[in-house]
């Protein structure tokens, strides 16, 4: 057999060569008769119509998220007021279902009735009988005061966002619940139950946590804040020394407390380092101490020199959280 024919089939060929080509020949490739028209073939804009829906997607999604956007801030703006039973009055005029309020605006809940305020998005504020109070700011603060009465406010917020004044004293939410309880004459009390208030007045302030009190009296400083459960003899004791004006009966119930005092009163204590003379702040330091050692850079000797701020490195050990609920006087070196 010639090469050549296994090249190109021109050479003398071999029989055994052709009996395997007879053998093979149906799977010999055939071009089919039937070759399709791609010219007929017409091209669709699938893929420009895709990208339309997703663009009309997204404007979709960007139109709701504004408009969410946009209502939330609305809520955040407002405050409204219900009677939740009996008459509650917004400039004179009787509330019916829910009312705006705005700046300015005087509310007075009669005796036996009680009235449910929203507070934007951050909370309620539930006015008992006989609460008498007025909007003073409506931003990001809500602001208002309370002339009498009592109120429990539930707020989740950022730290000073809600605010209430009294006669004699301003509470400075913390995000927090509380009871906030004035009498006619301007006298009364800040009881925590959740988290923290600052309660301030050109004096001096009080830091109450929850599960402390603290009073309110006209003309004073905020009381020093005292655990609720104290012992009759506690609150007397905490009371002499936040508003007694002789040395001689602060001096001896001071003394009297810190014999008393327990680790649970570490907020009472802390309290007292800046409410109690700076020769006094030493013994107050200690007892503290005793109870929460301090690390090494808050020294004995910075704290009766009035120096605040160190106490910043000492919050977190004494169990109080972070250091955004401390009062400014922490933050001055």
């Amino acid at each position: 057999m010639s090469e050549l024919y296994l090249w190109d089939r021109s050479g003398p060929p071999d029989a055994e060569i052709q009996r395997l080509e007879e053998l093979l020949s149906r799977y010999r490739y055939q071009p089919s008769a039937h070759v399709p028209d791609f010219s007929a073939v017409t091209t669709t804009r699938s893929m420009p119509r895709a990208w339309a829906w997703a663009a009309a997607a997204c404007v979709a999604i960007a139109a709701g998220t504004f408009g969410y956007r946009a209502y939330r801030n609305h809520l955040s703006a407002t405050c409204d007021i219900a009677a939740v039973n009996g008459t509650v009055t917004v400039n004179g005029t009787q509330v019916s279902g829910s009312t705006r309020i705005r700046p300015g605006d005087r509310i007075e809940v009669a005796r036996n009735s009680e009235a449910r305020i929203r507070v934007g998005t951050i909370g309620d504020v539930v006015a008992g009988p006989g609460s008498l109070f007025s909007a003073v700011r409506f931003d990001r603060v809500k602001h208002f005061s309370l002339h009498r009465g009592v109120v429990q406010a539930n707020i989740l917020a950022q730290p000073y966002v809600f605010v209430i004044d009294t006669p004699f004293a301003t509470a400075y939410d913390l995000g927090c619940a509380y009871r906030l309880e004035i009498d006619p004459d301007g006298n009364g009390s800040l009881h925590v139950t959740s988290g923290w208030v600052m309660l301030q007045n050109s004096a001096t302030e009080s830091l109450v946590a929850a599960g402390n009190r603290a009073e309110i009296r006209r003309g004073q400083a905020p009381g020093i804040p005292v655990r609720a459960s104290a012992s009759p003899s506690m609150i007397e004791a905490i009371a002499t020394v936040g508003f007694e004006e002789d040395a001689g009966k602060r001096s001896a119930a001071l003394a009297a407390i810190l014999s008393a005092a327990t680790r649970d009163d570490a907020v009472m204590l802390v309290n007292l380092l800046w409410r109690v003379n700076p020769e006094d702040r030493g013994a107050v330091f200690d007892r503290l101490a005793g109870f929460y050692p301090p690390p090494p850079a808050v020294t004995r000797e910075a704290v009766v020199a009035g120096n605040w701020s160190v106490l910043r490195q000492w919050w977190t050990g004494l169990g109080f959280g972070k250091n955004r609920k401390l009062p400014p006087r922490f933050y001055v070196q």
